[in-house]
């Protein structure tokens, strides 16, 4: 079966965010997510629409149909060279699109290093291509934070998962955040694997103090847990 996956945007950028800021990336935006946060900053992928855009960040832009195959994709992604760290395959949440992410790097024909961004609730996709990528960033989304409920088993489960696997956590603090949910993410995953680093991630929509950030970090003295804020939204970027 060929499959085919709605996008948002492909375009090469810098990594804004986590463990990898400021490394050159190319993205591919999904369409689509299965959550409604709060705070969201990409609610232009919330939903597909009839084309999505491409281009190389001189502030020329391709259009192209939706729903798009891998075939399409490849021959989209070969126009950026190879010039990047990693392709960052985002959204969205681009796990509801697993299949075609699956057909993409089965086998994997290009030179970039497969970097997936998610919101971990739904390790059963996840499953269907750990195999597929090397760098995974996990949002824990903290109940508080987002305004949802909570999906600690999700994110255990997605964890575990992902043994072996190069993985960082983030959590999203906003000024609603609350220690206790704080509190439970470090838990979570300590127990799974307290080498995994964490970053305390304030959101650029509803920034919390500073105070309450260092209070936060001060949380845990056993976990890897790190300040980063959104840089491309500081610096105005794609």
């Amino acid at each position: 079966m060929v499959e085919k996956a709605n996008l948002v945007e492909v375009f090469g950028s810098i990594q804004g965010e986590g463990l990898y800021l400021g490394e050159r990336q190319l993205f591919v935006r999904f369409a689509g997510c299965n959550l409604r946060c709060k705070f969201c900053d990409t609610a232009n992928a919330l939903e597909a629409p009839a084309q999505f855009k491409w281009g190389m960040g001189n502030g020329e832009w391709g259009m192209a149909d939706n729903p798009v195959s891998v075939s399409q994709l490849v021959e989209i992604i070969k126009e950026f060279g190879a010039s990047y760290h990693s392709i960052s395959l985002t959204g969205g949440e681009p796990l509801l699109q697993a299949d075609f992410i699956k057909e993409l790097l089965t086998p994997y024909p290009l030179p970039l290093t497969p970097y997936l961004e998610t919101n971990g609730t739904l390790p059963q996709e996840f499953k269907k291509i750990v195999d597929k990528v090397n760098i995974i960033s996990m949002d824990i989304k903290l109940p508080s934070s987002t305004g949802l409920k909570g999906y600690w088993q999700e994110y255990e489960e997605f964890l575990r998962l992902a043994k072996g696997k190069e993985i960082f956590v983030k959590l999203v603090v906003t000024s609603e955040t609350i220690e206790e949910d704080v509190k439970k993410a470090y838990s979570l995953v300590a127990k799974v694997n307290p080498a995994i680093p964490i970053i305390l991630q304030p959101a650029s929509n509803s920034l919390p103090s500073f105070k309450s950030l260092l209070y936060y970090q001060s949380l845990s003295s056993h976990l890897k847990v790190r300040i980063i804020p959104q840089v491309h939204k500081l610096m105005n970027w794609r």
